[in-house]
Protein backbone atom coordinates (compact mmCIF):
# COMPACT_ATOMS: atom_id res chain seq x y z
CA UNK A 1 0.00 0.00 0.00
CA UNK A 2 2.94 2.20 0.85
CA UNK A 3 4.50 1.54 -2.44
CA UNK A 4 0.94 2.83 -4.40
CA UNK A 5 1.30 6.01 -2.64
CA UNK A 6 4.89 6.92 -3.69
CA UNK A 7 4.57 5.91 -7.14
CA UNK A 8 0.94 7.77 -7.46
CA UNK A 9 2.71 10.77 -5.77
CA UNK A 10 5.57 10.83 -8.32
CA UNK A 11 3.36 10.18 -11.19
CA UNK A 12 1.39 13.00 -10.31
CA UNK A 13 4.25 15.16 -9.54
CA UNK A 14 5.29 14.27 -13.03
CA UNK A 15 2.35 15.07 -14.40
CA UNK A 16 1.98 18.61 -12.78
CA UNK A 17 6.02 19.33 -14.11
CA UNK A 18 4.66 18.50 -17.50
CA UNK A 19 1.71 20.94 -17.36
CA UNK A 20 3.89 23.29 -15.86
CA UNK A 21 6.16 22.87 -18.85
CA UNK A 22 3.54 23.07 -21.55
CA UNK A 23 2.19 26.18 -20.35
CA UNK A 24 5.54 28.15 -20.17
CA UNK A 25 6.18 27.03 -23.71
CA UNK A 26 2.91 28.42 -24.78
CA UNK A 27 3.47 31.86 -23.29
CA UNK A 28 6.65 32.12 -24.98
CA UNK A 29 5.77 31.31 -28.11
CA UNK A 30 2.78 33.80 -28.16
CA UNK A 31 4.77 36.69 -27.79
CA UNK A 32 7.17 36.44 -30.62
CA UNK A 33 5.99 37.76 -33.95
CA UNK A 34 7.18 38.05 -37.48
CA UNK A 35 7.25 40.50 -40.45
CA UNK A 36 6.83 39.17 -43.41
CA UNK A 37 3.93 38.22 -45.92
CA UNK A 38 1.77 35.10 -46.56
CA UNK A 39 2.73 33.41 -49.95
CA UNK A 40 2.31 29.87 -51.98
CA UNK A 41 5.58 28.38 -51.75
CA UNK A 42 5.09 26.68 -55.64
CA UNK A 43 3.98 30.02 -57.17
CA UNK A 44 6.49 31.87 -55.65
CA UNK A 45 9.55 29.55 -56.80
CA UNK A 46 8.03 29.79 -60.30
CA UNK A 47 8.06 32.86 -60.62
CA UNK A 48 11.55 33.21 -59.25
CA UNK A 49 13.32 29.76 -60.62
CA UNK A 50 10.93 28.88 -63.49
CA UNK A 51 9.72 26.13 -61.76
CA UNK A 52 6.64 24.22 -62.83
CA UNK A 53 4.24 24.21 -59.91
CA UNK A 54 1.20 22.18 -60.18
CA UNK A 55 -0.72 24.36 -57.52
CA UNK A 56 -4.34 24.52 -59.04
CA UNK A 57 -4.26 20.93 -59.66
CA UNK A 58 -2.94 20.09 -55.66
CA UNK A 59 -3.06 23.21 -53.68
CA UNK A 60 -1.50 26.00 -52.85
CA UNK A 61 1.54 25.20 -50.28
CA UNK A 62 1.75 28.20 -47.88
CA UNK A 63 4.95 29.42 -46.27
CA UNK A 64 5.40 32.85 -44.81
CA UNK A 65 7.77 35.24 -46.65
CA UNK A 66 10.17 37.09 -44.14
CA UNK A 67 11.21 40.54 -44.22
CA UNK A 68 14.49 39.74 -45.13
CA UNK A 69 12.93 37.64 -48.13
CA UNK A 70 13.78 33.77 -46.70
CA UNK A 71 10.98 31.26 -47.44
Amino acid sequence: MKKNLVVLSVMLLIAVVAVQARETTKTKAAHETFDGTLVCLGCDLQRAEGARAACSAFAHKRALKAADDEV
